[in-house]
């Protein structure tokens, strides 16, 4: 503040005038006698004056802050002409100054009522359109700040029309006098392609020249043209150097994509510990993409799992209106992981982010609507959030519609559904590709041609679906695909298939290589295909191997081994695997006996539509073996059965009919 007078007025100052003491004052600190010199010279008309006393009220030197009384001293100052003040002026209605005062709590009297208003009272409120009155004023007169100001006020269209070729000329012309907020902003247009092409090397040279003055978002935004690739010189290790000095510096998206490098490893050893620290430094400070980065470092990377601390970050920003974290929220509720299981919860998540056009939560909303969970099932609606779905861009969106007509459709309808599924495929979708294939196989509603089976097959492959694999090995086992039979080849894809961890293609190995039909039988190589395929679990493995415990001259895994495979592939939602092991829980066999976690399991498998299982439900309901008798339900239950051909389920329904009789 000493000398400010005579820094604006360039006026050398005489000994004993009021500036003088106003100057050798506020040296001293006697903030009272220089305010009082100040006031007086202002009130006498001089414009550096009244600048030092928006300044002084503005930094509270002296006197109470009062942003409102220091925007007074600035305004008279601009109304002289002085370019230093509608610069100020520029910055104050831009940012506005204070704290930014809501709505009244409705507390009486004094204590936080009486605080808002007096809060109220000192406090400069944003005003982009005056805010760009004045930085225009002053960037006419070539002060660099304004044009600065002035130049991002027109990229984000605050107070005028979004004009970005405006917006190059006046951060170019602030950027040449070295005004290192001009030249990143310069470099942000040309590096962003915002006005045509991106003009990498324009934008280097002006990163570097403001990064060289420690411009930390300079510094950061350098640093991501290295690691993009765009920049002439410098790697991984030059940018992580850089965003370490910008985020030292307080910069916090650096410090989030510091986060970033330290867990991926580049430019620097992987850490996950430092990866962890600046995400919490980027996301104590509000960035939000750090705090959605945490979230996942901690749920999906860190060991062990923090499931409940992300999804309280998840939550806290879900409650924020961020779509992302809403629909991992919603999947949290979904699946019980970090929060308890709640298909009412998550539903209600999902749709906020489906409210936002979010495509992942449409497609999961959609299908908790198409299966009944969370609420009512309502196909129409799940239909619609489907193409919803497929309109924000997802690619199995159109195949999920199609499978919903083919659900309940004829005629023509069938048609629309296949029209559908290549519309999904033509967008990359591997289960498209894959359920097109089977359709071209069997001659389902196409005309049947292998070749082309064979060709969906390949292309389900190609994008990471391993039964596309396993469906492509049993056309060229049988001689089905153009390329000539050729049992080898067959059993490569099978392979190929189950080193994904496919199942189906496991359980065949084991098959192909005991029966002998495309390969010399082989007992030892049967065996191995048959521990792997029951280790990912497979039902149908686990099952052989269980039934096997029962023989006098048994050799394998042990029971206990066995009992668990079992256990993981009812889990997992094995239907075979839910029924064996419910009858082992009925019965007390190789397990303790517990008919509650039986009737459990045989549920779970009748759910998914096995008949067996149906009807094993009406046969416990109606006797009220381990449940509560219910003939209702059982009457229910063997119904179900009966739908399916089973004949049992038909008996005792005829039964229970002539009993009524």
């Amino acid at each position: 503040m000493a000398g400010l007078l005579s820094r604006l007025t360039g006026k050398k100052k005489e000994t004993g005038s009021l500036e003088t003491r106003a100057d050798e004052a506020f040296e001293r600190q006697d903030f009272t006698t220089a305010i009082a010199l100040t006031r007086e010279l202002a009130e006498g008309g001089s414009a550096p004056a009244m600048y030092r006393l928006g300044e002084i009220f503005e930094l509270g030197l002296g006197a109470l802050q009062d942003f409102a009384e220091s925007l007074q001293w600035y305004e008279r100052a601009a109304d002289t002409g002085l370019a230093d003040a509608w610069e100020k002026l520029g910055d104050y209605y831009l940012a506005g100054r204070g704290e930014q005062v809501g709505q009244d709590d409705g507390k009486s009297g004094t204590g936080t009522q009486g605080k808002r208003k007096l809060l109220d009272i000192l406090s400069v409120q944003a005003d982009f359109g005056k805010a760009a009155h004045w930085n225009r004023k002053a960037a006419d007169a070539g002060v660099a700040a304004a044009q600065a100001r002035l130049a991002y006020q027109y990229v984000q269209g605050l107070g005028v029309e979004r004009d970005l070729e405006k917006a190059e000329k006046l951060f170019l012309a602030a950027a040449e006098q070295g005004r290192p907020s001009a030249q990143r902003g310069l470099a942000m247009l040309y590096s962003g392609g915002e006005l045509g092409e991106p003009r990498y090397a324009l934008a280097e040279d002006w990163f570097r020249k403001a990064a060289d003055q420690e411009d930390h978002g300079a510094q950061a935004g350098l640093a991501v043209m290295m690691l993009n690739g765009h920049a002439s010189s410098g790697g991984d290790a030059e940018a992580f150097a850089l965003l370490k000095e910008a985020a030292d510096g307080g910069h916090v998206e650096a410090m989030h994509i510091l986060g970033d490098l330290h867990k991926e490893g580049r430019g620097t050893e992987r850490d996950l510990s430092a990866a962890e620290t600046w995400f919490r430094r980027a996301s104590v400070r509000g960035n939000r993409h750090a705090s959605l980065a945490l979230g996942f470092l901690l749920t999906e990377t860190l060991e062990p799992r923090d499931y409940v601390s992300g999804a309280q970050l998840f939550r806290t920003l879900a409650e924020q209106g961020d779509a992302t974290a809403q629909y991992v929220l919603g999947r949290f509720y979904l699946a019980g992981t970090g929060v308890p299981q709640d298909d009412e919860k998550a539903a209600q998540w999902l749709e906020k982010a489906a409210d936002q056009d979010m495509m992942q939560a449409l497609e999961a909303l959609a299908a908790m609507r198409a299966g009944g969970r969370g609420g009512p099932q309502d196909i129409q609606t799940a239909d619609a959030l489907f193409e919803r779905a497929a309109q924000a861009g997802s690619v199995d969106a159109p195949y999920h519609r199609a499978n919903i007509i083919l659900a309940r459709a004829e005629g023509d309808d069938r048609a629309d559904a296949v029209d559908l599924m290549k519309e999904s495929a033509s967008r990359g979708s591997g289960a498209a590709w894959l359920r097109l294939g089977v359709f071209l196989a069997h001659g389902e509603l196409v005309e049947q041609d292998y070749a082309q089976a064979a060709q969906c097959y390949v292309k389900a492959a190609d994008l990471g679906l391993s039964d596309g694999l396993f469906n492509l090995a049993f056309l060229r086992l049988r001689g089905l695909d153009p390329e000539p039979a050729d049992a080898r080849s067959g059993i490569e894809l099978l392979e190929a298939a189950a080193e994904q961890g496919n199942r189906s293609a496991l359980w065949a190995l084991h098959n192909v290589h005991r029966e002998g039909e495309y390969c010399e039988r082989d007992e030892t190589l049967s065996e191995q295909w048959l521990l792997r395929a029951a280790r990912e679990g497979s039902g149908a493995a686990v099952i052989r191997l269980a039934e096997r415990l029962d023989t006098q001259d048994y050799t394998g895994p042990s029971k206990e081994d066995v009992i668990g495979w079992l256990r993981e592939a009812a889990n997992q939602g094995e239907s075979d695997a839910q029924i064996f092991l419910a009858l082992w829980l009925a019965e007390g066999k190789h397990v303790v006996q517990d008919q509650e976690a039986a009737f459990g399991y045989m549920h779970a498998a009748a759910d998914a539509g096995h008949a067996f299982a149906q009807a094993w439900l009406g046969d416990v309901l109606s006797n009220g073996q381990g449940v509560l008798k219910d003939e209702a339900l059982a009457v229910q239950w063997y119904e179900k059965a009966a739908a399916q051909g089973h004949e049992g389920a038909h008996i005792r329904l005829k039964m229970a009919a002539e009993a009524e009789a």
